[in-house]
């Protein structure tokens, strides 16, 4: 047992020994004597030859290990430089001297290959087997290849064994993303190729796996399949499951996969992926699908990409939708880099057939710029698409087809298009258009034509405004504006018209004013002035129901100046207007109620020549009647939208005074005149019974009304004045009505109406009167036998027809009765007709004749003179401007005088036969023929002869 014990502790100390030794003598020896052992196995094993630059040492914790610092691995551009070499080694044969490795560890190896590879990069060998095959191990490497750089790479690589080639297994740093690399390099065949398979995976679920051949010249060709559960880990691209398989190839400096089989979201379509690697890092895609979610793919480019490199992104899809719309042949093509999204060029059919086209960047601070195309055929459709409320202010009616190129912007502080041009329908259209967050829509549009009333009927957008709108030509009601300019703003509360010009016919109109929260009005400023005013007549349906009478549309011919004024609350807001209309000017000044659309102004009207603005309204004869001077016209103007009314009116038209209210009612369809004016005197000419000059009979078209007329005296031409004239004249459908007009007419008292009726054709005029107990105190009527005094009763019914008045003339008819007392005739001497004739002396007779001057006297007193009448009674007949008499006998003292025959009023001729017949004598003819100015005076005595013969018979 001793000996036992004995044996037990030799061994302990021998064994002690041995430790100690491993332990204390590799220190103390130069290892560096291995170092081209260790270069040798090294370059065998990696396949590269491999130098040291520094020392060598051996660790025998855990296990023993060679370590070489400053190690380089191959020669050239391949080349590898490592901080250092572990090689593990058994321990038994390294006391020997001999190095037997069993593992190779590099630690932070540094490879930088360039690319494209250059030709002479062989593939690496499998070194020579060792039963197991060499493990190699990267710890912490990094791998250039061009712009691309791979880090903190930890694999562990088996080479050799039975199988031959390379095993690798471990993980990587690419892009920031952890990758999980498993792999196998097959041996280089005799075509010096070689077979590869990996798979990549990620800590966020996406799996990629290649296969294929690497040959000689480092270039690969074979298969890939990729597939993640959310692209958006990938690529700038929505959140959906996405797969790819297909052909992978690395050649010529370019990595790519083509000919890829894709599904996106579960929608299949097809692709190819490119990456290059210099002179900078970039990845380029092209992605086609059936059909795609655009709202998405633009929230997820929108974010921009986490890569460091740019992207390049090619989509296209037979059918996309973006904001609820489905558009058609899509197609864009994306750049993402760091600092923001570039859309090289999009096209696609939008809602509403619109094809559009463009390109654009996506700033990373969210400011878009870009320029785009657009042709749309149906521009509501495409702008209900785009959005619904704008599409509502714009009107039905316009604007249906749009052609339009322009720049656009978008922005923290809006939407710009600006630089447009183009055409909406037939109009073209350039400016810029700005939709700021408030919202407000800024444009600042010009148009070469422009039809406004569209615009003027629609619904205000719910947007502010800020517009400035030129038109070279634009139209509202029918009314051209040259030269058209609108610059106006609208807020929420407020609207200010900076200024709103045009022309038109020449006339330049110009307004400007601004309206605060509570309505007040502010600079309010509306101008015209031009050359000629008649243009403006074509405005009149744009402000009234009615068109304006042909004289006052005339009248408006001539210069024209107006400046009107306004300022203070709706409800009482003061205007101020001065306007002169050729030598004619008006004032007015006074107050408007907005609300209520009621006003109450001081009308001053003047023009220095009243006669010739009745000749300018078309009534010369009217200018005649108020003979020379001036006109003065004031009143109190009360307006409404339903009638205007003028009080406290006085007018004074050369001779003519005037007073009295008007009235014009607007609410109708025809405006309608009512009122009652007071006149002092009044001479109106009447037109020549030939003229065949057409009556002035447009001014009754239009309008309807009512008029009281009183006048102190009124004279109708030669007639004998009438005075205290009172009546009543209407209008209506065209016909003018004189209603129950009374007036003194020589003391007698004169009532009748007259109608004329300007809207047949032709014009009829109907006039019916009575004359009671006048006294005339001159001959009237320029006839042979012309009564010169006494007291008349007459009554007329009188109708006529036609356009002039010598049409008029020539229609008339009807029936006339006069009946005079006590009066004297011109044109006959009936009581020397008697003494002439009649031997016998008479009772209160004159003196008897002496039958040798009976002759004479008789041809005298047939020829003229005056005979005194007790009555004359007529009733006469007219048709076709014929007068003819049914009943015209004169009773005098001496005798009676009938007539027969008639008077043609529109040949101005007569053919009247007297039988004047002295009491206890026989009648004697009397002819009047001819002309009515000068007629032909003849006698027929043979019913004398015979008498005087019958008396000298014993």
């Amino acid at each position: 047992m001793r000996a036992l014990r004995g044996l037990g502790v030799l061994a302990a100390l021998l064994a002690a020994l041995v430790a100690a030794g491993v332990w204390i003598v590799p220190g103390q020896l130069d290892w560096n004597r291995y170092r081209r052992p260790i270069e040798g196995f090294a370059s065998a094993a990696l396949g590269r030859p491999v130098g040291i630059d520094g020392e060598v040492k051996l660790s025998l914790l855990p296990e023993p290990e060679l370590i070489a610092r400053d190690v380089r691995i191959g020669e050239g551009d391949g080349a590898v430089a490592a901080g250092a070499i572990r090689l593990r080694v058994s321990p038994l044969p390294l006391l020997a001297g001999r190095l037997v490795p069993r593992d190779i560890v590099l630690a932070d190896p540094r490879l930088r290959l360039p690319w494209p590879l250059p030709a002479g990069i062989a593939l690496p060998r499998a070194p020579p087997s060792t039963g197991e095959g060499l493990r190699l191990r990267v710890s912490g490497g990094t791998l250039a290849i061009g712009a691309l750089a791979i880090d903190r790479i930890d694999l562990r690589l088996t080479a050799g064994g039975a199988a031959g080639g390379f095993d690798v297994e471990g993980s990587a740093w690419l892009l920031g993303r952890r990758l999980h690399v498993t792999g196998r390099l097959t041996d280089a065949g005799a075509d010096s190729s070689a077979g590869l398979t990996a798979t990549v995976a990620d800590d966020d679920g996406m799996s990629a796996r290649l296969s294929g051949q690497i040959d000689p010249q480092g270039e690969f060709a074979g298969q890939i399949r990729l597939a993640t559960s959310s692209f958006a880990t990938l690529l700038p691209a929505p959140a959906v499951p996405f797969e790819a398989e297909g052909r992978l190839t690395f050649a010529g400096g370019l990595a790519a996969a083509d000919a890829l089989a894709l599904s996106i979201g579960g929608v299949p379509g097809q692709g190819a992926v490119a990456l290059r690697l210099t002179p900078a890092l970039r990845l380029d895609l092209a992605l086609a699908a059936s059909r795609l979610d655009l709202d998405a793919w633009l929230r997820a480019l929108g974010r921009g990409s986490a890569l460091s490199f740019p992207v390049g992104l090619d989509l296209s899809a037979e059918a996309a939708t973006l904001r609820g719309g489905a558009l058609r042949r899509l197609r864009a093509a994306f750049d993402v880099t760091g600092d923001g999204l570039t859309l090289r060029s999009a096209s696609a059919i939008l809602p509403g057939e619109a094809t559009i086209q463009g390109s654009a960047h996506l700033a990373a601070s969210g400011a878009l710029r870009g320029t785009a195309k657009l042709a749309a055929p149906d521009l509501h459709a495409t702008l209900r698409w785009l959005d619904p409320a704008l599409a509502r202010a714009l009107p039905d009616t316009v604007w249906h087809g749009a052609r339009l190129g322009f720049s656009f912007g978008f922005a923290p502080e809006g939407l710009t298009l600006s630089g447009l041009d183009g055409s909406l329908d037939a109009a073209r259209v350039s400016g810029t258009l700005s939709l700021t967050p408030e919202p407000a829509l800024v444009a600042r549009l010009a148009f070469d034509q422009l039809v406004l009333d569209p615009f003027l009927a629609a619904a205000s957008p719910p947007v502010a405004l800020d517009l400035v709108i030129d038109a070279n030509r634009a139209e509202t009601g029918g009314v051209v504006i040259d030269g058209f300019r609108l610059d106006a703003a609208r807020s929420a509360c407020c609207l200010a018209v900076h200024g709103l010009q045009g022309r038109v016919g020449g006339v330049a109109i110009s307004l400007a004013g601004a309206l605060d929260p509570d309505g007040r009005v502010t600079d309010g400023h509306f101008t015209l002035d031009g050359p000629d005013a008649a243009p403006l007549a074509a405005l009149a349906p744009r402000v009234l129901p009615w068109r304006l009478p042909e004289p006052v549309r005339t009248a408006l011919a001539g210069p024209v100046r107006l400046d009107l004024r306004a300022a203070g609350p709706p409800a009482a807001l003061e205007v101020k207007a001065t306007a002169a209309l050729g030598p004619s000017t008006v004032a007015l000044e006074g107050s408007a109620d907005l609300a209520a659309r009621q006003a109450h102004v001081s009308l001053r009207l003047a023009d220095p020549d009243a006669a010739a603005l009745a000749a300018r309204l078309g009534e010369p004869e009217l200018g005649a009647a108020f003979g020379p001077g001036k006109l003065a016209v004031k009143s109190d103007i009360d307006l409404s939208p339903t009638r205007l009314g003028a009080t406290a009116l006085a007018v004074d038209a050369g001779a003519l005074h005037a007073a009295g209210t008007l009235g014009l009612s607007l609410s109708a369809p025809e405006p309608a005149l009512d009122g009652d004016i007071s006149l002092a005197g009044l001479a109106l000419p009447l037109p020549a019974p030939g003229s065949a000059a057409p009556l002035p009979l447009l001014w009754a078209q239009g309008w309807h009304g009512r008029l009281g007329l009183t006048m102190g005296t009124l004279r109708l031409g030669a007639l004998p004045p009438l005075s205290e004239v009172a009546t009543t004249l209407r209008l209506a459908e065209g016909r003018l009505s004189l209603g129950h007009l009374t007036a003194w007419l020589g003391g007698g008292a004169l009532d009748g109406e007259a109608a004329l009726e300007t809207a047949a054709a032709p014009p009829s005029l109907h006039v019916t009167a009575r004359l009671v107990e006048a006294h005339l105190d001159a001959p009237s009527f320029g006839l042979p036998l012309d009564p010169a005094s006494g007291t008349a009763s007459v009554r007329l019914d009188l109708a006529a027809r036609g356009y002039a008045p010598a049409t008029l003339l020539a229609t008339l008819s009807g029936q006339a009765e006069a009946v005079l007392r006590d009066g004297v005739i011109d044109g006959i001497d009936l009581a020397s007709v008697a003494a002439s004739v009649v031997p016998v002396p008479q009772a209160a007779g004159p003196a008897i004749v002496a039958p040798d001057a009976a002759a004479s006297v008789l041809a005298a007193a047939l020829a003229g003179g005056r005979t005194a009448f007790t009555s004359l009674d007529l009733a006469a007949r007219i048709e076709g401007g014929r007068i003819g008499f049914d009943k015209a006998e004169l009773a005098a003292l001496f005798g009676r005088v009938t007539l027969a025959g008639g008077i043609d009023l529109p040949a101005a001729t007569l053919d009247l036969h007297a039988s004047v017949q002295p009491n206890g004598g026989p009648p004697i003819g009397l002819d009047f023929t001819g002309p009515l100015a000068t007629p032909q005076r003849s006698t027929d005595l043979a019913a004398l002869a015979r008498w005087r013969a019958g008396q000298e018979r014993p």
